[in-house]
């Protein structure tokens, strides 16, 4: 199971959070601010809506890397992005009409052409593998994919073209897996969902995009402060106060973690989370799909996961090649439980 506890910050390690706040903490917080806050109860509670408050409180920081890998150091694991030289990028992209063509009988002779003069390049292989694929040669793409996973092991094509090639060859359960794998790689991939949408029932899933939805808007204010449209108040009150506490506040944030630079962190996720599901099952007014998944998410000892995968990748696109291996195993384990959920028998 992966820690709680687990450090995604961009300015660097946190020190251990003392003792978890209540929503009494942050009434208090919020009271002896210089900053002005305000509470709305918010009518229209649209699927909209909240995809728009996802998007705002989660907006993505960073680029994903190109050709994902990780170098470790002594103070961290750090992503990079290998990109191949100019030349061999100039080459690939000269092939690019061979496959609108679907000339894969001349793609093969360029390809195998390249990938002899250039064995460790992993775009070429891949795309070597692609034109096996194109040309119906599922078994040969599959040792292409495979060979191109063994230059860049932490990039998501590899999985995620794998997955199309054993798709093919009707291994069903192995192409999930790797589908699976991909996504772990990178969280939210718009391709990845697109084929496996496309594909769902012959996978035997469905996938869950966006299970977690807030029913809070943090507005900050001309003057500094802040105004919170509240939909369901119990519940998410506690949630929204907390969020705006976290990122408004950076006494509470030095407090917190020792620093008052507002960054992406699963101590802040945790802390507001956690104050969700408490008011939440202490008062259980009505019903709320993102709560009552979060609960099962919880019950199923993946809370740490979840905030991992579902809130810190949308910011951090590569932020699960920083774990380690065991702790990505955990979050592979989320994403074929709580994204690729198994369809209901016909």
């Amino acid at each position: 199971m992966l820690s709680l506890m687990l450090v995604v910050s961009v300015a660097g390690a946190e020190p251990k959070p003392p003792k978890m706040r209540e929503p009494k903490d942050f009434i208090r917080i919020m009271e002896k601010s210089p900053r002005e806050y305000s509470i709305n109860e918010w009518k229209d509670d649209t699927t909209q809506w909240r995809q728009q408050n996802l998007w705002a409180l989660w907006p993505q920081l960073r680029e994903p890397a190109y050709v994902a890998d990780v170098e470790v150091t002594k103070a961290a694991r750090r992503v990079v992005d290998r990109r191949p030289s100019p030349e061999i990028m100039k080459q690939i992209v000269a092939l690019e009409p061979m496959f609108e063509a679907k000339d894969y009988a001349l793609g093969e002779k360029r390809y195998a052409a390249l990938a002899a003069r250039y064995p460790k390049e992993y775009l070429v292989q891949l795309y070597w593998g692609d034109v096996a694929l194109f040309d119906g040669r599922p078994e040969v793409a599959l040792e292409r994919y495979l060979a191109a996973g063994k230059l860049a092991p932490l990039d998501h094509r590899s999985w995620l073209f794998r997955g199309n090639a054993l798709r093919a060859l009707h291994r069903t359960d192995q192409a999930r897996a790797a589908y699976a794998h991909a996504l772990m790689l990178r969280p939210h991939l718009p391709l990845a969902h697109q084929i496996l949408e496309g594909a769902s029932k012959e996978l035997g899933v469905r996938v869950e995009d966006m299970p977690f939805l807030p029913a809070v808007r943090i507005s900050e204010t001309t003057t500094g402060g802040a105004k919170l449209d509240v939909t369901h108040p119990q519940p998410w009150l506690a949630w929204g106060m907390c969020k705006a506490v976290w990122r408004l506040e950076p006494e509470a944030r030095r407090a917190a973690l020792g620093s008052e630079e507002h960054a992406p962190s699963s101590v802040e996720e945790r802390e507001c989370l956690i104050n969700l599901l408490a008011t939440w099952l202490s008062k259980r007014e009505g019903g709320d799909a993102s709560v009552e998944f979060l609960e099962r998410v919880q019950k199923a000892g993946k809370l740490g996961e979840f905030i991992v995968y579902e809130l810190l990748a949308r910011e951090l696109p590569n932020v699960t090649l920083t774990l380690t291996d065991a702790q990505r195993a955990g979050v592979e384990e989320y994403v074929t439980t709580f994204v690729l959920v198994p369809r209901a028998a016909p």
